[in-house]
């Protein structure tokens, strides 16, 4: 009888957090998406980072927002937002290549050669280890 008190406890329990951080996740998302709309990218940006990464249809719209982020910002020579959007996708995805090639020539661009250099160098180091 105890046991299965516990478990019924923890079945609810994760039920209630699970419905909880969706309820959480959509009003991020929510509030990032006006943002977006409203071409404020980096207010957009610092929003998606206060997302949980453990919700998989969260992230992958937090990750298809900052890329489009990326790409519009990337558009207008925005760097310094370009940069902002691959940080954030950068902690999701540490070891994407493309994405680290797209930071270096993003700070290559914004005239910032010595981080530039260090994200060539981490491609090369993910590199060695393959």
């Amino acid at each position: 009888m105890g046991i299965y008190f516990y478990e019924k406890f923890a079945l609810e329990t994760t039920i209630y957090y699970n419905n909880y951080m969706a309820i959480a996740s959509d009003s991020i998302i929510k509030r990032a998406k006006n943002f977006f709309d409203n071409g404020s990218y980096n207010l957009a940006i610092i929003v998606l980072a206060e997302l949980d990464n453990t919700d998989k249809n969260a992230s992958d719209l937090k990750y298809n927002m900052l890329l489009d982020i990326a790409t519009k910002s990337r558009i207008a020579k925005d760097y310094q937002t370009v940069i902002s959007a691959y940080e954030e996708l950068e902690k999701m995805t540490p070891y994407n290549e493309k994405l680290l090639t797209c930071i270096g020539l993003t700070y290559e661009n914004n005239k910032e050669y010595d981080k530039a250099l260090l994200y060539y160098e981490k491609i090369l180091n993910i590199n060695k280890r393959n």
